[in-house]
């Protein structure tokens, strides 16, 4: 009893031990193109991601939206984020490009927020200090997990911070 009882208490305090990741710098990905003398870092994809292209003229920084709906729309617009906190972030005269992708899935929408400074603009600075609630792309919303939200503001914090 007594060899049971001390097996499920190293077992249990072990437990204790296991933590959730909080590093998430760790699954940005490293891809060089030696042709194009290009470092490109990205956050692993979602229905929103962000990825920052590092040359020898200049730094490239897109946030990517992406939306899926079975009705297509060719003329949509507009992109509206939702924080936490109740504030908005919206571009609404970015354009949404639709593309048909197949039977199952439908169309597929995506709009692109791109900068060009090695620093994070003002325009885009509650990204790195806000948790993403809802995105609105064109006409299609989509509710976000707290989980991804979390995810999504340490990759924005990981990758403005790439410097080379």
């Amino acid at each position: 009893m007594k060899k049971i009882l001390i097996i499920t208490s190293l077992i249990l305090g072990s437990l204790g031990f296991a933590k959730a990741q909080t590093d998430y710098c760790k699954d940005i990905t490293k891809t060089v193109d030696s042709a194009l003398n290009k470092i490109q870092y990205s956050s692993p994809y979602s229905y929103f991601y962000i990825n920052r292209s590092v040359r020898t003229f200049g730094f490239f920084t897109n946030f990517i939206f992406q939306a899926r709906n079975h009705t297509a729309n060719y003329n949509a617009v507009g992109i509206i984020v939702q924080f936490t906190d109740g504030t908005y972030w919206k571009d609404l005269g970015v354009k949404v490009d639709c593309s048909y992708e197949n039977s199952d899935v439908g169309y597929t929408f995506m709009a692109i927020e791109s900068f060009f400074t090695p620093d994070i603009p003002e325009k885009f600075i509650d990204f790195k200090l806000k948790k993403i609630k809802k995105i609105t792309l064109g006409n299609i919303d989509i509710d976000v997990s707290d989980a991804d939200a979390t995810k999504f503001m340490a990759y924005v914090n990981c990758i403005v911070a790439i410097k080379k």
